[in-house]
């Protein structure tokens, strides 16, 4: 066999060799992506779960709230602020750990994307639930047999409803943008897979 066909079968075997290895890299990086997705979503999965709890807690303080049970709305407020501060500090651990991952893909990036919507919803609600909290507290002194007809109380707890709502509607704003982001991941999903 000449030089020159040995160069070329050397020059041929290195590059199908460092082919392969690309491959493998590649395959690698995207097994450890999907993995590392796969973490974040039962991350994700557990602050839903948590977040839910919270949801039932809010509609138990509406029921309370219609039937001025003004001590009961404050009861369950709090126990949703507690479950949503405890949905967003799940997320937040997810949002770190992306954000601290050595890995870079643009799925990595949307899912830090929506775990700051989540976030931001999970936070709007607990300050609605303050909000909630403190009209409930505004209309038990208004409602109470002997309050004065001057006493702002009503005044001040319809002033706490509207800022209860402002959080509603930008929880309302942030699920849409999360739902917005979830269509993004989903064609970033099918894309790695095909």
């Amino acid at each position: 066999m000449d030089k020159s066909a040995v160069k070329f079968a050397f020059v041929v075997l290195s590059v199908s060799l460092l082919l392969s290895i690309g491959f493998f890299i590649q395959e690698y990086n995207e097994n450890n992506i999907l993995k590392e997705v796969m973490l974040a979503d039962a991350g994700w999965n557990d602050a839903a779960t948590i977040n839910m709890e919270a949801g039932n807690y809010y509609n138990e303080a509406s029921l309370s709230y219609t039937n001025k049970d003004w001590d009961n709305v404050v009861k369950e407020c709090e126990s949703a602020r507690d479950e949503y501060s405890k949905a967003s500090q799940e997320l937040r651990e997810v949002k770190a750990r992306l954000t601290t991952s050595k890995l870079k893909h643009n799925l990595i990036d949307l899912y830090k994307n929506a775990m700051i919507y989540s976030i931001a919803y999970s936070e709007n609600m607990y300050e609605a639930c303050e909000h909630f909290e403190e009209a409930a507290r505004y209309y038990k002194i208004y409602y109470a047999e002997d309050t004065p007809y001057e006493d702002p109380s009503f005044e001040m707890g319809g002033k706490s409803i509207n800022q209860m709502n402002e959080k509603i509607n930008s929880h309302d704003d942030n699920i849409r943008k999360f739902n917005d982001v979830l269509a993004e991941i989903k064609i970033e999903i099918e894309g790695m897979l095909n």
